[in-house]
């Protein structure tokens, strides 16, 4: 061992105790700050235990210690190894993306939770490990939460002797101890903490965030005469904007060296190692959050915290996960400012004001509840496992569980018999399986290498996106990622190339051809076929996307022909109601759209044209490729049910019959109204359509169901003494005292029947005539020679004695040729008016 591993940490006098509940419970939780030693000398310690025997029934295997992020595991396994004096990939070792630092005598691995699961698909029993060291575990990755419940899940059915360890500088120990049963001990140990006074300064709205940091930092170099400044930014972007506004920063008020360094995941070993080194002069560290609690850096005394950091979203809407840039959580803020508290007294600044604090969420959000569950799905299915059989942490969300389902379903990775056989090879890639799913199409036509770089380009971005060095074709794309850079980003080159090989060498098999345009429009169609679009109108850069939701081309070289398109790189706009942006299409030939199409019959009522149209459309999600003639016969049961939908939404169609089949619908619903007791139906809602419904058969439109004879088909539908009820009770006419008849106009059911009749014809009668058996008296319109009401009444008895004096005299000035006798029931009655000779 070398002189670092002699110096004591917090930790250390917590090491026996974990031993011993590892031993007895084979489940252990320890809390123990950043900086206390827990993630360089716990595992070691186990692996030390599994050796002398003190683990109980533990398997002689492996320790495994995992980590959140790359960076963390290769630089826990840099310093255990230089603590027992070897050299990594001796006893100690570390499996992550792109890299496997391991030997035949490696027993100590430090990997990512993404790593863990892969090494679950591959040995689902874990049969070479005896314990499995989960770190930082507060920060609640999906992986992390799939990972807990395949090993309490795996402890409880088959490997009981597996040990479990927990750790995390902050956790709320309870759901991890109901997680893995009781008794599941808790084990805390303390750092070495001294005061950090913590300040608060808003954030101008207008000025960038980076150079504000920038001037905080320099004001926090100028503040103390030594130590180190640890500045939290959001991403890399940030860091390399802060550090170029830095870089005339080589010395501090008092003549001291000054470095500037990065902090961040996409550094090198070596990178990350120069910027957590000790060193006898200054830093100023700009990191990540890595630098919260993944990695420890010595000697900081002031940190200066931006409060934000990129989360990875899920956007249903489009499908895709992005960063979005966050506040940070009251939780993370005080990780961050205890970084300036480790070795002495320190101080911490917040670009934010005390009362924005007071308002930030307590702790981050679970991945679990913002994040894309497809790849949890297809793990957990490929283990022959159901969500809902394993005990979670957090239950995934039913809705994210059921998009997952679907995007499995579209790209061929499931049936409703479970996996498919492309299922299963993607559960093993360590990639999305959309991405997984692009490149097993290129296999099959003979251009692996090619597919995979266009699923690199979907995953990683296109680094020729600068308005100078802009490429746009993606043929080309794919042939220029093996070329000169040029103006590409080389960062974002380097990446995607990354990327491109890791997918190759998953996959196995030869690098294949060049594809031609449509041979990559297939590869990414079948990956992500809920992005295919359509243009809206010949020419227009608005599309619709085969989810529903609408879209813009940025710009219409994105896709200068062509009505199809599948975005390749998509940008989500945060809302419902605004249009996503395309940057990157590929342009797809229809033929080629409609091999993922799916021809459904399509039955439908056409309201302009009042018939039922049938056809089979090619749909791929929302979008509408081609129709043609239906190539079955189509069931008349379907036709009708369509047709009496199109009726319900406007029944005037039908309704518009003759005035002598309104008439006699409107007596019908006044006896329907008035003697309910007879049973007669109102021809209203439910029970005009029950009707039609019985009798559409075979019609195909509104004009033939109209030829049937509607008001025909209601009296049909009648009982015989419902008929003559009608007939009986509400009269279509009325015998006058002159000799003549007169229709009754039948309207509202709950209002009188009107009878409009000369005064003349009505003089003898003594009482208003009645309906309904003469329960209802009918509404009188007396009209005046000009064929106008001169007075309306349902009492005629009351008009004689009360009121016909003023009306003849009104009416014999206005009509002096035409009767007017002072005794109207005396008078004989006149169709005709008869004049008075002058």
């Amino acid at each position: 061992m070398t002189a670092r591993s002699r110096l004591g940490l917090p930790v250390d006098g917590v090491v026996p105790l974990v031993i011993e509940h590892l031993s007895e419970a084979g489940v252990v939780v320890i809390t123990a700050p950043p900086g206390s030693g827990k993630t360089t000398r716990v595992p070691p310690a186990v692996l030390r235990a599994i050796g002398e025997g003190s683990l109980g029934d533990a398997a002689d295997g492996a320790v495994w210690l995992v980590q959140p992020r790359r960076v963390a595991a290769r630089l826990a396994a840099v310093r255990i190894a230089e603590e027992w004096g070897e050299s990594p990939g001796e006893t100690v070792g570390w499996k992550v993306r792109f890299e496997d630092r391991t030997g035949p005598r490696t027993r100590l691995i430090a990997m990512t939770e993404g790593m863990l699961l892969r090494q679950i698909q591959r040995d689902p029993f874990l049969e070479d490990v005896s314990v499995v060291v989960l770190d930082e575990v507060h920060e609640r990755s999906l992986d992390l939460d799939l990972a807990m419940a395949l090993l309490a899940d795996l402890r409880r059915d088959a490997r009981p002797d597996l040990r479990v360890v927990i750790m995390s500088a902050t956790l709320e120990p309870e759901p991890y101890q109901r997680l893995f049963g009781d008794p599941t001990p808790l084990v805390t140990a303390e750092g070495r903490r001294f005061p950090v006074d913590v300040r608060y300064r808003p954030r101008s709205s207008t000025a960038p965030l980076t150079g504000q940091v920038a001037g905080a930092v320099r004001r926090m170099v100028d503040a103390s005469t030594d130590g180190h400044v640890l500045a939290f930014l959001p991403g890399v972007g940030e860091i390399r904007s802060t550090a170029e506004l830095l870089e005339d920063l080589h010395r501090d008020v008092h003549g001291q060296k000054v470095e500037v360094l990065p902090l961040h995941g996409r550094l090198s070993l070596a990178e990350q190692a120069r910027a957590l080194a000790s060193v006898d002069h200054r830093k100023v560290v700009l990191a990540t959050n890595i630098a919260e609690t993944s990695v420890t850096l010595e000697g900081v005394v002031a940190v200066v915290d931006s409060g934000k950091v990129r989360q990875v979203r899920f956007d249903p809407h489009t499908g895709t996960s992005h960063l979005e840039l966050v506040d940070i959580s009251r939780a993370s803020a005080e990780q961050r400012a205890g970084r300036a508290g480790r070795t002495r007294a320190g101080q911490a600044l917040r670009l934010w004001t005390a009362d924005q604090h007071r308002t930030r969420p307590a702790h981050d959000i679970p991945e679990m509840r913002r994040a894309d569950l497809t790849s949890l799905l297809l793990r957990v299915t490929e283990l022959g496992i159901a969500p809902d059989q394993l005990s979670w942490i957090e239950v995934p969300p039913p809705a994210a569980l059921e998009r997952a389902r679907r995007v499995l379903f579209e790209i061929g990775a499931m049936t409703d018999r479970g996996l498919s056989s492309d299922g299963q090879a993607l559960a093993r890639l360590p990639v999305h399986p959309r991405l997984g799913a692009v490149v097993l199409r290129g296999r099959i036509l003979g251009g692996l290498r090619a597919a995979a770089t266009a699923a690199a380009l979907v995953s990683e971005g296109n680094p020729w996106s600068g308005d100078a060095g802009r490429i746009l074709d993606m043929g080309l794309l794919v042939e220029q990622v093996d070329g000169p850079p040029g103006r590409a980003s080389r960062k974002k080159l380097h990446a995607l190339r990354r990327v491109r090989d890791q997918l190759v060498r998953s996959v196995r098999g030869p690098a294949g051809r060049g594809l031609s345009d449509d041979e990559l429009a297939d590869c990414l169609l079948t990956g992500f076929p809920e992005r295919l679009a359509r243009r809206r109108a010949p020419g227009d850069l608005r599309v619709k996307l085969a989810t529903g939701r609408g879209a813009r081309l940025h710009r219409a070289e994105v896709l200068p022909h062509g009505e199809f398109c599948i975005a390749v790189e998509l940008q989500g706009r945060g809302s419902a109601s605004r249009e996503d942006l395309i940057f990157l299409a590929a342009e797809v030939p229809l033929p080629l759209a409609l091999t993922r199409a799916v021809w459904t019959l399509d039955v439908r009522f056409d309201a302009a044209t009042g018939r039922v149209v049938c056809r089979e459309v090619a749909r791929v999600g929302a979008l509408e490729l081609a129709e043609r003639k239906p190539t079955k016969p189509v069931d008349p049961a379907e036709i009708a049910t369509v047709l009496l939908e199109g009726i319900r939404a406007d029944p005037s169609g039908v309704m518009d019959v003759d005035a002598t089949g309104r008439a006699w619908l409107a007596r019908a619903r006044f006896v329907a109204h008035h003697r309910p007791d007879l049973g007669i139906p109102t021809f209203q809602g439910e029970t005009f359509f029950e009707l039609l419904a019985g009798v559409i058969g075979g019609c195909r439109s509104i004009s033939e169901v109209r030829s049937l004879g509607v008001i025909a088909l209601m009296r049909a539908s009648l009982t015989h003494p419902q008929r003559q009820a009608v007939e009986r009770l509400a009269p279509e006419s009325i015998r006058l005292p002159s000799g003549a008849s007169r229709r009754l106009t039948y309207g509202d059911p709950a209002a009188p029947p009107i009878l409009a009749a000369r005064i003349q014809q009505l003089f003898g009668w003594t009482e208003t005539p009645r309906v309904v058996g003469g329960r209802v008296p009918v509404l009188l319109h007396l009209l005046a020679p000009n064929q106008r009401p001169a007075q309306v009444t349902s009492d005629l008895a009351s008009f004689w004695a009360n009121t016909w004096d003023e009306v003849r005299r009104d009416l014999r000035g206005r009509y002096p040729k035409h009767s007017w006798p002072e005794d109207p029931l005396t008078a004989v009655a006149e169709d005709r008016p008869r004049r008075r000779r002058s």
